[in-house]
Order: C-alpha cells, then sequence, then structure tokens
C-alpha cells in the first residue's frame, strides 16, 4: 500500500511541475513575443517564422519519441517475461543442456532492447542542433535586417540589441518545452 502511495505521489509530482512548467513558459514566451511586436512589428513578424518552424520539427520528434519510447516498453516487458520463463524452469534448461540456446534468445532480447534505446537517444539529441542552427539562423537575419535600418536612419544600435536579447530570451522558453515534449 506504501508503494502505492508513494507512485501516486511521484505521478502526482511529475504532472504538477510539467504542468508548472508548461504555463511558465508559455507565459514568458508570449510576454517576450510581446516586447519583441512592441520594439519593431515588421522585424518580428520576420524573426517569428522560426518559432512555427521550429515548433513543428520538436512535435514531428515528440512523436516518434513517443513510438519508440513504446516499442522500448513492449521489448522491456518481452525480455522481462522471456526472463522470467527461463528462471522459473531453470531445472528444465539445465537437465537438457538448453544453456547456450536461452542465453541466446535473451542476448537477442536484451539487444532489441539495447537498439530502441539508442535510437531515441539519437532522436532526442537532432532537436537541440536543429533549434540552434535555426536561431543562429534567424539572429543573421535579424542583424543583417537590423544593420540595413541603422543605416537608414530608422533605428537605432540599442533597439537592434534590445530586440536581439528579447529574441534570444524567447528561445529559452522554447527549448524548454521541447524538453517536455520529449
Amino acid at each position: 500500500l506504501s508503494r502505492v502511495i508513494n507512485d501516486t505521489t511521484v505521478m502526482r509530482t511529475a504532472v504538477s511541475d510539467s504542468l508548472t512548467g508548461i504555463g511558465k513558459n508559455l507565459l514568458t514566451l508570449i510576454f517576450l513575443v510581446g516586447v519583441m511586436f512592441y520594439q519593431d512589428w515588421k522585424l518580428a513578424l520576420i524573426s517569428c517564422t522560426v518559432f512555427p518552424v521550429a515548433g513543428g520539427f520538436v512535435m514531428v520528434l515528440g512523436r516518434r519519441l513517443r513510438k519508440i519510447s513504446g516499442n522500448i516498453q513492449n521489448e522491456i516487458a518481452a525480455l522481462s517475461s522471456l526472463l522470467s520463463q527461463i528462471f522459473q524452469g531453470i531445472r528444465q534448461v539445465k537437465a537438457f543442456g538448453m544453456e547456450t540456446h536461452e542465453e541466446g534468445r535473451a542476448g537477442h532480447a536484451i539487444l532489441k532492447v539495447r537498439k530502441l534505446a539508442q535510437k531515441s537517444v539519437r532522436v532526442g539529441t537532432l532537436s537541440t542542433p536543429m533549434n540552434e542552427t535555426l536561431i543562429g539562423l534567424a539572429i543573421g537575419g535579424i542583424i543583417v535586417y537590423g544593420g540595413y535600418q541603422i543605416a537608414a536612419g530608422q533605428t537605432t544600435i540599442g533597439a537592434l540589441i534590445s530586440f536581439i536579447t528579447a529574441f534570444s530570451l524567447a528561445y529559452e522558453p522554447i527549448r524548454r518545452l521541447a524538453k517536455l515534449n520529449n
């Protein structure tokens, strides 16, 4: 009974932390995007095209990770069942000299779990470099366009740096939301 209560508490804490994180990150993102639009709505429109692209990429990776995670859970269940059968019938396995055969079956099941876990890690680590590249390209575009506006006398260097700062800060909640999704 105490284990069930413990597991329930752990689940409540995980859900609570996730919902709190989602709320906090969404509010921060909305505020910073608002600041960007307040500072320069044209530049904000151009730079905000990166957010949907990054979000779409994260959603695709999240779906793929959930599928892989489900496969991992199924394979772990199959491995647990196989090991249980082997241990329960250990006398028969030894009596008929089937140790090598059972070792091969268990090794094959472990290898499947390992490959799926590695695939999960590979897919999960794709989001960070892809998002960093998109953000880098966006900041480069902001600098080029902002430089053009500064040269034309339409804005100041301080306003451009302020906009870049708001844009960079807006990336952090997106990155956290991506981690929560993964």
